[in-house]
């Protein structure tokens, strides 16, 4: 049984993250997605330029990728570059490709990539993507399924261009606008207490966050990539287990 935790989604460049043109910069290896000089396989935050200093609770995740900062027990379980498919994703709609080191989508309409979950771990996730381009009240975000119910946090874009936080499913549908600029951090799930939230930022600016009232543990049976009307290029993907 698997219970999602957190979700979360980055857009930015080299020097927050990385782009498609990482490899441009000595720094940014295939082994240091974050450019930070930290290899990925010791990195407390692999998509996330941080040190060993920037975790709160000493649990070997770092505050930018940990869903609970002041909770002891987190652990990094996998980390993805989409430097090929060797973890095995599955596009469930429209047509997906590898392209410089991220899983794109230009298709304008609906497309989902998914990943089976295939451990008892409560798994928090957290991903990249470096490009949304949208129309027509378009979204790109991650979603879970538990039992053939969805369960999405996602960034959104109004007909006005206007951004939102939004979380939907299990009877759910809240939002708060976005605002800022600059590289954009999403994650969501479920916390300890059984509500479940979807938070973003824009760089270093506050979390924006909607929170429901507690519910049952959700249980999920995979996760996915997803983009409706809208292109998205999604840069990584992180894999954790929480307690």
């Amino acid at each position: 049984m698997k219970r999602w935790l957190a979700l979360a989604l980055v857009s930015g460049g080299c020097d927050i993250v990385f782009n498609a043109d990482r490899l441009d910069d000595p720094r940014c290896k295939a082994d240091d997605e974050d450019c930070d000089l930290q290899p990925n396989v010791t990195d407390i935050c692999p998509a996330d330029a941080d040190t060993e200093a920037d975790d709160l609770d000493r649990d070997t995740v770092g505050n930018a990728c940990d869903p609970d900062r002041n909770v002891v027990g987190d652990r990094i379980t996998l980390f993805d570059p989409f430097l090929d498919n060797s973890r095995g994703w599955n596009a469930q709609q429209g047509a997906w490709s590898i392209v410089d080191g991220a899983w794109r989508t230009d298709v304008v309409g609906d497309a989902r990539l998914e990943l089976v979950l295939d451990s008892g771990a409560r798994p928090s996730v957290r991903a990249v993507f470096d490009e949304l381009v949208t129309e027509n009240n378009g979204r790109a975000g991650i979603y879970g399924v538990q039992s053939g119910s969805y369960l999405t946090c996602m960034v959104a874009v109004s007909t006005t261009g206007q951004r939102f936080v939004r979380i939907e499913g299990f009877l759910l549908g809240m939002e708060r606008e976005l605002t800022g600029s600059g590289p954009i951090y999403i994650q969501g799930g479920q916390l300890r207490d059984g509500s479940l939230y979807c938070r973003a930022h824009h760089g270093d600016d506050p979390d924006v966050q909607v929170t429901s009232a507690p519910i049952g543990a959700v249980q999920l049976d995979r996760f996915g990539l997803i983009a409706s009307s809208a292109s998205a290029s999604f840069q990584s993907v992180m894999l954790l287990d929480v307690p």
